[in-house]
């Protein structure tokens, strides 16, 4: 695909009177690995759902670059799986023109080994069905990739192995996440999520915390006359403090919000 990947324009939604993005602009570009955070139902499912074409903005466009192929990751990704099939025939579905033999190794690589590739899905526990669809998508991921809430059900070794796939992936990634080490150990650039729009950071999860400290210290300082050393403590640590809480409480369907850029 060409440089950028995708551009978003005056976007605006809104559910009733609640204002998820207003005028929200903002452009992806090849190779950007993207981390959404923001607390439970700010508007980030919602934005991902945009992109892949699955939900309308109010008003706004979404405009794809040149030979995007997109692969989304849902939130409710079990839903799209046939309860009748095994885990191999579900993922050799994905890749039909692969060997078996292929298709056995990446479920491998998802934990799945010996007779469990031949498990009917309708027999397999949350975690195991988010293995097969994160097989399923990483088998043929496109060159954009969307995942909505990807290590949820996943213990800390299918996680690991997930994040060990993603860091071999070579195109864009745009991915909503409470996990912070999930979020550190893939983001180059932070979308958070705030009110009615977006602030874009350009580097992981860690410098954009401490770079709130700072301006929050920066505010602080500029106010010392009337600060206490007490009230000086609690400034610095309740804004970057609070988005550390949101993003690792547990997920449930998100929003929106915007800065705009």
């Amino acid at each position: 695909c060409g440089r950028v990947v995708t551009t978003i324009s005056n976007l605006s939604k809104s559910f009733g009177k609640n204002i998820l993005y207003k005028d929200l602009r903002l452009t992806i570009l090849r190779g950007d690995r993207i981390a959404i955070i923001g607390p439970n139902g700010c508007g980030k499912t919602t934005l991902l759902k945009m992109i892949a074409g699955e939900m309308l903005p109010d008003s706004g466009e979404i405009s794809l670059g040149h030979e995007v192929d997109i692969a989304y990751f849902a939130q409710h990704h079990s839903d799209m799986l046939d309860p009748g099939k095994t885990v191999v025939e579900e993922v050799y579905k994905a890749v039909p023109e692969a060997t078996i033999g292929f298709v056995r190794s990446v479920c491998g690589a998802f934990l799945f080994s010996g007779a469990d590739v031949d498990k009917r899905i309708n027999v397999l526990s949350g975690g195991e069905r988010a293995r097969v669809s994160l097989a399923r998508l990483l088998v043929k991921p496109g060159n954009f990739m969307l995942m909505d809430e990807p290590t949820n059900h996943l213990d800390i070794q299918s996680s690991e192995t997930l994040i060990d796939a993603l860091k071999d992936y070579s195109g864009t990634l745009l991915f909503v996440s409470h996990n912070q080490s999930f979020v550190n150990s893939l983001a180059t650039k932070i979308w958070d999520v705030v009110e009615q729009g977006i602030v874009e950071y350009p580097g992981s999860l860690n410098e954009y915390f401490l770079s709130i400290q700072e301006k929050e210290k920066n505010t602080v300082e500029s106010k010392a006359h009337k600060s206490t050393h007490d009230d000086e403590k609690v400034c610095l640590e309740k804004t970057a403090g609070k988005k550390r809480e949101d993003i690792k409480s547990p997920p449930t369907t998100v929003s929106n919000r915007s800065g705009t850029t």
